[in-house]
């Protein structure tokens, strides 16, 4: 049996030596293999990607590192996302809900599954966008 560990991608070629402008995002679900799928995919596209598996690690990952934006999976265990999403606004975070269900929660966007990666891409451009004009602003 494999052991799964925190995953903490950033992106590399011409964003090298720029870690800190890079933006950081949390993804969190209990599909391992997704997390690993679309960290691996997310840090290609030059974001710092780190992983959560449940809910209390997205608690404890929010309250230690500043993120520009959280990819949440609506079956999180643990703390739902219909908790945590009022708890990242809190903190000043945008949600994308990557969910096989309707409705979002109260997230910023949903992606409903199956989606393709260009989707996800699209809509984390759409949503930093969306953050970077509320902060300037």
């Amino acid at each position: 049996m494999l052991a799964f560990f925190n995953i903490h991608f950033m992106g590399t070629g011409d964003t090298a030596g720029r870690e800190d402008t890079m933006k950081q995002l949390l993804l969190a679900d209990p599909n391992r293999d997704l997390l690993r799928c679309y960290a691996a995919l997310l840090g290609k596209r030059g974001y710092a990607v780190t992983t959560a598996f449940d809910g209390t690690q997205v608690i404890e990952k929010t309250a230690e590192t500043g993120f520009d934006l959280a990819l949440l999976g609506s079956a999180l265990p643990r703390i739902g996302v219909e908790k945590l999403i009022p708890l990242l606004h809190d903190r000043q975070i945008p949600v994308l809900l990557l969910t096989a269900e309707d409705g979002d929660c109260g997230a910023d966007a949903a992606l409903a599954f199956p989606f393709l990666p260009q989707e996800v891409y699209a809509a984390v451009e759409r949503l930093l966008g969306k953050d970077r004009e509320g902060e300037t602003a």
